[in-house]
């Protein structure tokens, strides 16, 4: 790793190459945007958010046992990661149920949506 004020270009060419995959990336996926399940690509994206909270929790015990709150063994961060990631998961990936709109009459007498 160089400083940034080392006499060389490397910094401007790092951050420049950094904006440039951003903004390609960027471009890339307003294109494709059309075309991405979000219903899937949010459950996915939050199942990663879940397993990384988990390891946050996991990483805060750490530093309560480095701090002698807590005992030492490892085996205790691997349960309390377990113990959040197992619940949080399944009630994060449990299918919801979705019911109808209900079905009301306007004043000509038609059905519709209560929502519409």
């Amino acid at each position: 790793m160089h400083a940034a004020s080392d006499g060389t270009p490397r910094p401007l060419l790092g951050v420049a190459l950094g904006l440039t995959t951003a903004v390609l990336l960027g471009l890339l996926f307003h294109r494709g945007a059309l075309r991405i399940d979000l219903a899937r690509f949010f459950t996915y994206t939050g199942g990663m958010l879940v397993v990384v909270a988990a390891g946050v929790l996991a990483y805060g015990f750490h530093d309560l046992q480095e701090a002698d709150f807590l005992p030492d063994p490892t085996t205790l961060q691997v349960t309390v990661w377990l113990l959040y990631l197992i619940p949080t998961l399944a009630l994060f990936l449990a299918p919801t149920r979705t019911t109808a709109p209900a079905q009301v009459r306007d004043k000509a007498g038609q059905r519709t949506t209560a929502d519409a």
